[in-house]
């Protein structure tokens, strides 16, 4: 069990009862044991399953869990994705927390594969931003994954991207660009955020190993696609959606990055029914 995986839900578990469920102590007995089943109230793909099982493990770990339907799999509404048997008032205070985790990351999951088939007659893919929730970014990343796409960089420290803030704190373009390849390890490359062709050219010439092109048209995209070189990376962002990231797929760009299907998509619908 992935430890980074076992302390968020952790965290989760306490969060739900500090104190333990009072619900489920006054009214059941503690020796009780149950049969639940994890249903699809839709059509997703299915996601979340580590943290779904940890959820119930870290209160009980007699408990079992059998599963039908795997990790990026499609589930059609009313299938089983999983069997939970066990000590009920254990899988009582596991629900919400197991569910929580299931639900969202399978709406995730769901929406990227969603522009991942739009997008797959192209070479461009989908890649998530750091616009996650707090707390929740490794297992939103992961479902990004799950469901076809790229994660991004994880955290601030982990790649380099020049964005319009630190280009204005530095003065122009070309020197935080120049200034990032002087300084960095030679392992990482050095990404910045551009606006339009006079600023992508000025990156091209310090050194930039990828351009972000930013909150621009696809049609502007094009005409900038047309100066970089080769070996030169180039992700779209800003304002991309299901209707438009086709358009944008099709101007070259290797990637587009998307915020919202992260911090705005609609959860999945799963429950937790037990057996009579």
């Amino acid at each position: 069990m992935d430890i980074r995986i076992t302390k968020e839900v952790e965290n989760a578990l306490l969060e739900d009862a500090p104190w333990g469920d009072i619900t489920s102590k006054l009214t059941i007995d503690k020796h009780q044991s149950s049969i639940a089943h994890l249903m699809s109230k839709s059509d997703s793909v299915a996601c979340g399953h580590e943290y779904f099982l940890s959820s119930f493990k870290l209160l009980d770990e007699t408990i079992s869990i059998e599963t039908y339907i795997p990790e990026g799999n499609w589930v059609k509404s009313s299938e089983i994705v999983m069997t939970v048997k066990g000590n009920t008032r254990a899988i009582l205070q596991a629900e919400r927390v197991g569910l929580n985790y299931f639900c969202h990351m399978s709406g995730i999951a769901t929406e990227v594969r969603k522009i991942a088939t739009l997008i797959g007659s192209t070479d461009c893919k989908v890649v998530d931003t750091r616009k996650t929730l707090p707390h929740l970014r490794l297992a939103q990343k992961h479902a990004v994954e799950v469901g076809g796409g790229i994660n991004h960089r994880m955290d601030l420290s982990s790649a380099i991207l020049i964005k319009d803030n630190h280009i204005c704190a530095v003065g122009n373009i070309y020197d935080a660009v120049s200034l990032a390849k002087d300084r960095s390890p030679h392992t990482m490359n050095v990404e910045v955020e551009v606006t339009d062709i006079d600023q992508a050219r000025s990156a091209i010439d310090a050194g930039a190993d990828i351009l972000l092109l930013d909150n621009i048209t696809p049609e502007q995209i094009e005409k900038i696609i047309e100066i970089v070189p080769d070996g030169i990376r180039t992700e779209a962002s800003g304002g991309i959606t299901p209707l438009n990231c086709k358009a944008y797929a099709e101007t070259g760009v290797d990637t587009i990055s998307m915020g919202y299907i992260t911090h705005s998509v609609k959860s999945a619908d799963f429950s937790l029914e037990f057996e009579d």
